[in-house]
């Protein structure tokens, strides 16, 4: 064979020298490796292949070709001491979820080490649940949430005989565990009251149940005493825009708490009765006419009309007048202080209506593009307590004031659409303003780059409506740049992605920022770097 034909087979018939990723699963807490912890490697295209840790908690996969992988640990089905891990990812993973990326690229022929895993180790809560007797109580499902509410996927059981129940397999974190009682509807007490969904120790409204914090150790001892409570009615009137009883309106009882319950009618020449309503603060909503859907090509019989009464339930209600309204308008201008208005080629303005009532968030806001000359208006707005916010104003302006009859509402709840004389808004933007930055550290000094910074003005007045969750992703060193504020004095503190998740889902909470925030004063074209530490959102009690 000539030497070129033998050059050619071995061309023909060398392969591609093949990659590999290897590396050790540990304990988070002790760093001791994990033998028998399966490792999970998913391949461009979404296939996988396993691989079970030696006695050093060593895994390997091999001839694997380029692209990028995902890697994971978890224990096998029958084995919950630790909890899932992807490889990359700060926080464990919910109970079979997926990567949320995928993060080892390989090149030909790499050998890929050091992909190593630390396991956290999975918490539980457990407690009894029991009646207003303190009787035990069997078959109770029991749910973990967040302190937002939000479930915790696959977190529920039910309590025993004894009425002991124990929810396992949870990370490090806030939690809130409720009993979901579903007591027959016939089963009832002789004043009428039945049972209804408690939460830890033995809240009826969700706003005054208790943290469960997991941190390094189970929690214990976390009993539910279940409440018996009335259900009360609802009864009244809705008077349209024309001062006429309204006809066929639909009719919602909304508790600004989602643990309150809600219930629905339609009202009859304006008479209308909700009932089944348990105790607590409620916002009544009522609205005639409008389309059937969003979007809906047919025109609407009537023009849609929407009103709102704040009810107090702690007994049957009756005399209740909602009072309808037509959509209204606020037109206004937005201002550039000095006329140093940016270029024209940015992102367009939007002036954006945003409720503060809890009942009210559910509903879709109205907003509008702020046309050239600067000038808006903003339709479809109903009575209710709203704030105008401004959004895509460009680098470095920042709104100043909202001037409204007079007056500054910038962070003040206001009702654009009551009355007949609406005057117009002037949003008034200044780049005269303060771009500090923060520097974040662990309890030892060391820097951080998980975590998202909440500034607060000092007021309280203005806590609930004026904290803003600064964008951005900090630096290598924990260093993260806030971006333009308006000088002034703030509360600012450094929170874990889990408690600013906490702080969204229950705005309440911003009070509590008080005892960890640190006050700062900012001047014009302050760009000082505030040293940090990670602060700890307070628990509810």
């Amino acid at each position: 064979m000539s030497a070129l034909l033998v050059a050619l087979f071995l061309l023909t018939t060398q392969r591609e020298p093949s990659a590999s990723i290897s590396g050790r699963v540990t304990d988070r807490d002790s760093g001791r490796p994990l033998p028998r912890i399966v490792a999970t490697l998913i391949a461009p295209g979404g296939s996988h292949s396993e691989a079970i840790t030696d006695a050093e908690g060593l895994f390997k996969f091999l001839n694997l070709s380029p692209g990028k992988y995902s890697v994971g640990a978890a224990q096998d089905e029958h084995r919950s001491t630790y909890l899932r891990q992807w490889y990359g990812e700060e926080a464990p993973a919910a109970l079979f979820a997926g990567p949320q990326r995928a993060n080892i690229e390989l090149a030909a022929g790499q050998a890929r080490t050091g992909s190593d895993i630390a396991l956290t180790r999975g918490l539980a809560i457990e407690g009894r649940i029991m009646d207003p007797s303190d009787e035990p109580m069997a078959n109770v499902e029991v749910r973990v949430t967040g302190p937002d509410g939000r479930t915790v996927a696959s977190r529920s059981v039910s309590s025993d005989d004894l009425g002991v129940y124990r929810i396992y397999g949870l990370a490090p974190g806030r939690y809130r565990a409720c009993a979901e009682v579903r007591e027959r509807s016939e089963v009832l007490a002789y004043d009428g009251a039945r049972m209804v969904r408690t939460c830890h120790p033995a809240a009826v409204l969700t706003s005054a149940a208790r943290d469960v914090t997991l941190m390094a150790q189970h929690a214990t001892g976390i009993d539910i005493r279940v409440q018996r409570v009335g259900s009360y009615s609802i009864s009244g009137v809705v008077i349209d825009a024309a001062g006429l009883p309204a006809d066929q309106a639909r009719v919602t009882a909304v508790a600004p708490d989602i643990g309150g319950g809600t219930g629905t009618a339609t009202s009859a020449n304006g008479a209308f009765l909700l009932k089944g309503i348990t105790p607590g603060n409620y916002i009544v909503q009522a609205a005639v006419g409008g389309g059937r859907f969003p979007d809906d090509p047919n025109p609407p019989a009537r023009e849609l009309e929407m009103g709102s009464a704040p009810i107090d339930v702690d007994g049957d209600v009756t005399g209740l007048a909602v009072t309808l309204s037509k959509a209204a308008t606020v037109v206004g201008k937005v201002v550039f202080e000095g006329g140093d208005q940016p270029p024209g080629d940015r992102k367009p303005l939007v002036v954006h209506a945003v409720p503060v009532d809890a009942a009210q968030r559910l509903s879709r806001p109205p907003f509008v593009l702020v046309k050239d000359d600067l000038t808006f208006a903003l339709t479809g707005l109903y009575p209710m307590r709203i704030l105008l916010r401004l959004q895509q104003t460009p680098d470095p302006w920042v709104v100043r004031s909202v001037r409204y009859e007079g007056r500054d509402v910038n962070h003040v709840p206001t009702d654009f659409a009551r009355g007949s004389s609406r005057s117009p808004v002037e949003i008034r933007l200044t780049n005269r303003v303060a771009r500090p930055s923060v520097r974040v550290t662990d309890q030892q000094d060391a820097p951080l780059t998980s975590y998202e910074l909440c500034v607060v003005p000092a007021d309280p007045a203005a806590w609930q409506t004026g904290y803003i969750i600064v964008p951005g992703t900090p630096s290598a060193d924990g260093v993260l740049k806030t971006g333009p504020l308006l000088p002034g004095e703030y509360l600012i503190a450094a929170l874990s992605p889990a408690d600013i998740v906490v702080l969204l889902g229950d705005p309440d909470r911003v009070n509590g920022l008080a005892a960890v925030g640190t006050r700062v004063t900012l001047s014009i074209d302050d760009n000082r770097t505030f040293d940090l530490r990670i602060a700890t959102l307070p628990e509810k009690r």
